[in-house]
């Protein structure tokens, strides 16, 4: 490794023209502060004392002189209003924890496709727009609803997004089974599925005939199952992928009048997990997020919100969750961010049930 001799003020103790040889280990930060400092490099020796080269042309102290000039030249073409802050910036409103995050998370679903089932309102809507935010192209899926999952496909698209409304009653498999095909001529397959989709009823057990028991479980559990099966293949092809499927607080603490709702999810929960271990070889995640009470608009045929669920002096935090907080787990569990959660039921309820 070659040594730096030189000479001027500081290099020996008689001063200017003395000769100093600089230590091996000198870093190149060091040699130029030196050669600022007016210190002249006379050349460069190898260890056995031979010289590499002498001044004045010594490579070294040319390459020095070429980046000094070169710094030199980019501050020479900066003014003091250039280092100003755009006033945009510095009238800019202050914003929220959260759109910081969302801000720093952007791009970060960028080539990937997701489906998100039950996605015409409240939190399938919500989900679709956050996937859709983080770069995701989304297929937002409804049952019958077509104006609906529509306008939030044009909403996605109004924001720069990709999306494309496709209407499937996911409890059908043969309509399942055509909304993959459409898919896949679309978008080439999914890597992400949201499996959002429910119906909500308030029956008492005793008047509960079982039809309507069938009819809950068919769209949650049997919709669930049709969807897995159905896209799971794509996302092996894929390279893998993660599938959400939406749980609730109910099936953990028992709600009068919802059987079986709480069956569907019970029974969601089960499936995952079993689809995490099974899947999992192949590059697949499964996960349940399970929220408690949700500030949504309830259709008429929901009924209100159990008392057990809706009161919010029961919940901790003291209020229901927004559709974004639930959305957001959704979308940590379909990123990258959670490439290491697979089988879990993730519960988002202010406290109000503890696990």
């Amino acid at each position: 490794m070659p040594r730096l001799a030189w000479c001027g003020p500081g290099a020996g103790a008689g001063g200017g023209v003395a000769l100093a040889m600089a230590p091996a280990t000198l870093s190149l930060g060091a040699v130029v502060r030196r050669f600022e400092a007016g210190q002249a490099l006379v050349g460069c020796f190898r260890p056995d004392g031979g010289a590499c080269c002498l001044s004045p042309d010594c490579r070294l102290k040319g390459m020095l002189w070429q980046a000094r000039e070169a710094f030199l030249a980019r501050l020479d073409a900066t003014t003091l209003a250039d280092c100003r802050p755009p006033p945009a910036a510095s009238a800019r409103r202050v914003v929220s924890r959260r759109q910081t995050q969302e801000e720093r998370m952007a791009g970060t679903l960028a080539g990937k496709v997701a489906l998100v089932t039950g996605a015409g309102k409240n939190i399938g809507r919500a989900i679709a727009l956050t996937l859709a935010r983080d770069g995701a192209t989304v297929v937002v899926n409804g049952r019958a609803d077509a104006a609906a999952i529509e306008a939030v496909a044009d909403e996605i698209r109004a924001a720069g997004g990709q999306a494309s409304a496709l209407l499937a009653d996911v409890s059908q498999e043969d309509a399942v089974v055509a909304m993959a095909a459409e898919i896949v001529r679309r978008h080439s397959g999914i890597d992400i599925l949201v499996c959002n989709a429910g119906l909500r009823r308030q029956t008492s057990f005793l008047d509960m005939s079982l039809a309507e028991w069938r009819e809950i479980l068919s769209v949650a559990l049997d919709g669930a199952f049709i969807l897995a099966r159905a896209f799971a293949p794509q996302m092996i092809a894929r390279g893998g992928g993660s599938i959400v499927a939406l749980s609730g607080i109910s099936t953990h603490v028992g709600t009068p009048n919802r059987a079986h709702v709480s069956a569907s999810k019970s029974g969601l929960e089960g499936l995952m997990r079993a689809l995490a271990v099974e899947l999992g070889p192949q590059g697949i995640r499964a996960n349940c997020v399970a929220p408690g009470a949700v500030d949504t608009t309830r259709g008429a045929s929901a009924g209100a919100m159990p008392q057990t669920l809706g009161r919010d002096q029961g919940i901790p935090q003291r209020r229901k969750a927004s559709v974004q907080e639930i959305a957001d787990v959704v979308r940590l569990l379909a990123g990258p961010e959670g490439g290491y959660v697979t089988g879990q039921t993730i519960h988002v309820n202010g406290g109000a049930f503890l696990t």
